[in-house]
């Protein structure tokens, strides 16, 4: 049975409303919208695109309406996108596999990691933050590394342990003898 924070909320729908990692522009860059969802998202002052293509409709994101929590979350005229996507830190909460606060503990984590790598953008250049991250990824599969594949994670995670290394303790010693140090294995 699901913990309750207040009558009718669920933990997930509180870890939703309170995330916004979706709703920022952080992991999309624009909400779908069904054709009958479109006068809602005009009443609620919603940004709908203006291409006017049947089934191709949706708003850009971060959305207009994020003030720190979605202030429409509970109303009907809400996209629906904005209730039935679920992360996978949505998902093994409500699958019970982590607690409420190591899902909090992880969006957390995670907007720390984007406000870190948000300092070393250029001030405003893209509304969207997802669009700020298509470059890196060019790169990144451009050098035949998938984010999305699992062997790939653990490169990635040590490339961020090398760079650390190297900026915040001066080690060069392990990039400049790195042949070497491979050759006598």
């Amino acid at each position: 049975m699901k913990r309750q924070v207040t009558p009718g909320i669920s933990l997930g729908e509180k870890l939703c409303i309170g995330c916004g990692l979706c709703c920022t522009g952080y992991l999309f860059t624009y909400a779908g919208l069904q054709d009958e969802e479109i006068p809602g998202a005009y009443s609620l002052g919603l940004p709908v695109d203006s291409m006017e293509k049947p089934g191709e409709r949706y708003f850009e994101l971060p959305c207009p309406l994020w003030n720190g929590k979605c202030p429409v979350y509970a109303d009907a005229r809400k996209p629906n996108v904005c209730g039935v996507y679920k992360c996978n830190v949505l998902k093994r909460l409500e699958g019970g596999e982590i607690t409420f606060e190591k899902a909090q503990e992880t969006v957390k984590i995670t907007k720390s990691m984007i406000a870190d790598f948000k300092k070393r953008l250029p001030e405003e250049q893209n509304r969207n933050f997802c669009m700020e991250l298509l470059p890196y990824l060019d790169a990144l599969e451009r050098a035949g590394i998938r984010c999305d594949a699992e062997g790939d994670q653990y490169l990635l995670q040590a490339g961020i342990l090398l760079a650390q290394y190297s900026r915040q303790f001066g080690v060069s010693q392990l990039f400049t003898n790195r042949r070497k140090y491979l050759s006598s294995q």
